[in-house]
């Protein structure tokens, strides 16, 4: 029954399918490796006859791509919109190759309805955590530096199950919040408060460096965390954008090591010039995602050692300060 069910479908929609694939666009070529241009980048597309559909995918993007497949006879173009498909036929040596253009939405925090409103959000939030920051203890800035990196753990786990088919060891963070992946909405509510919870406890670092006449580089450095969960909220992985910032982590590292050659050697200093130093060189471990085999088996492990590092460091200073200050109020 179900066989001959199938085949009713099949004679049905058959029309329909055959109308539809007569009326897509259509170019020609004699040759199998054409150039496909979009924007500034040219690559060469080899046609492949035997593939029912050839698929190019392009990244999310702001702006409008300007899409060209240019053959030795012929050519076609496309303005290519974020979250849109195109469909056409290139005809190579009397043979149908089927292809598509697929567009990858704009991220969650990008779409056209809530962009302002994320924009506005966190422009007021930036600007309340400045404006506060003046009134509010010290101590109640500092727990941050506990409650950001446990957050961010805690976050990750939870992502990683949402999202289905997730190794810890072997896949990026970045991958929990990828266009498209399950995990991409959550993920990006998660990395925003990440980001807002690691500026305040930098906003805090910063006001007691100064007041206790440290240097405050070390405090300025740490800023750079929470811009690069804030990039990656807005500019998750898919996005033309995403990797812009993506050396912006190695402030963190230039940050522990100026905390130990510029804060003046003391009793009270040694423990957290320590593991300032431990933090470092948790962190630099990150350099092995150059060695291409240690990448491509457990990029996400040693992606990790970056954040241990920096997890180390934000607790450390936080109990450090919470010590020094003990008693001790705005």
């Amino acid at each position: 029954m179900r066989q001959v069910v199938k085949y009713i479908t099949f004679f049905l929609l058959f029309p329909q399918f055959t109308y539809a694939q007569q009326n897509l666009p259509k170019i020609q070529s004699t040759k199998q490796d054409i150039f496909l241009k979009f924007n500034d980048d040219t690559i060469v597309w080899r046609l492949e006859p035997e593939k029912k559909l050839d698929v190019f995918y392009i990244g999310s993007t702001l702006q409008a791509k300007k899409t060209w497949f240019i053959t030795d006879v012929d050519s076609i173009y496309f303005d290519v919109q974020a979250g849109k498909k195109y469909d056409f036929i290139i005809q190579y040596n009397n043979q149908n190759c089927y292809t598509r253009i697929v567009a990858l939405n704009n991220p969650i925090l990008l779409n056209r309805y809530g962009g302002f409103a994320i924009f506005f959000i966190v422009l007021f939030v930036l600007v309340f955590i400045f404006i506060k920051s003046a009134s509010i203890s010290y101590k109640k800035l500092f727990i941050f530096g506990i409650i950001t990196p446990a957050l961010f753990w805690i976050f990750t786990f939870i992502a990683g199950f949402i999202h289905g088919s997730y190794n810890h060891s072997k896949n990026a963070v970045s991958d929990l919040g990828e266009i498209g992946s399950s995990s991409e909405i959550v993920m990006a509510i998660f990395t925003f408060i990440i980001a807002i919870c690691s500026m305040i406890f930098s906003v805090g670092f910063y006001k007691i460096s100064k007041h206790k006449k440290l240097s405050v580089l070390p405090a300025i450095l740490s800023f750079a965390m929470a811009i690069s969960f804030l990039w990656a909220a807005i500019f998750p992985a898919g996005h033309q954008l995403h990797g812009t910032l993506g050396p912006l982590p190695a402030f963190i590292i230039l940050g522990t090591l100026l905390l130990i050659f510029l804060w003046k050697n003391s009793e009270q200093n040694f423990s957290i010039k320590l593991w300032s130093g431990i933090s470092a060189l948790l962190m630099l471990l990150f350099v092995l995602r150059f060695i291409p085999t240690m990448q491509q088996q457990y990029e996400g492990a040693i992606q990790r050692t970056l954040y241990t590092g920096w997890s180390v460091w934000f607790v450390t200073l936080s109990l450090y300060f919470k010590k020094k200050l003990k008693g001790h109020e705005n």
